[in-house]
């Protein structure tokens, strides 16, 4: 579901926007999962934190808790720049430009550029969400960049 649904969106959609529509409408979102208009408190209660990594005017698209027991202690953002990932005090980022390969595992999970911390959990157990989350981070890197290099998906 995860792959199928990257090439689903890459081939489908032109635009970030439209990929963002696309998670908003047509995407079953799971409840670990915080956008415009759904949960707006957990990326609320995320902000002191991220901040720190943020360039002003840039803007949280996505949150996602990581699990059950780390609930706003472990979790992944993503901003129309950059992705975040906190893990209880520990913050690091990347930018969506600086990313060269997607490496997905078996159930599901993507690390990007096949560091671990930078890991992206398959939250709704059929990879839909996930691979529009993915094409949504591939789109808004080129869209940075048009000259940058493809993204490998690695699996």
């Amino acid at each position: 579901g995860c792959i199928k649904n990257i090439v689903h969106c890459m081939e489908t959609y032109e635009s970030s926007s439209e990929i963002v529509k696309y998670l908003s409408a047509k995407c079953k979102i799971p409840s670990d999962i915080s956008m415009k208009g759904l949960r707006e408190d957990q990326i609320t209660n995320a902000l002191p934190m991220i901040s720190t990594v943020m360039d002003p005017g840039e803007r949280v698209i996505v949150y996602g808790n990581k699990g059950i027991f780390s609930k706003g202690k472990e979790y992944f953002v993503i901003t129309d720049k950059r992705s975040i990932f906190v893990e209880k005090k520990n913050i690091s980022q990347v930018l969506h430009t600086d990313i060269d390969s997607l490496k997905i595992a078996d159930c599901g999970n993507c690390n990007l550029n096949a560091d671990y911390s930078k890991g992206i959990v398959n939250l709704d157990g059929t990879g839909i969400f996930q691979g529009a989350l993915l094409a949504l981070i591939c789109v808004l890197s080129f869209e940075a960049d048009m000259t940058r290099p493809k993204i490998r998906i690695v699996c």
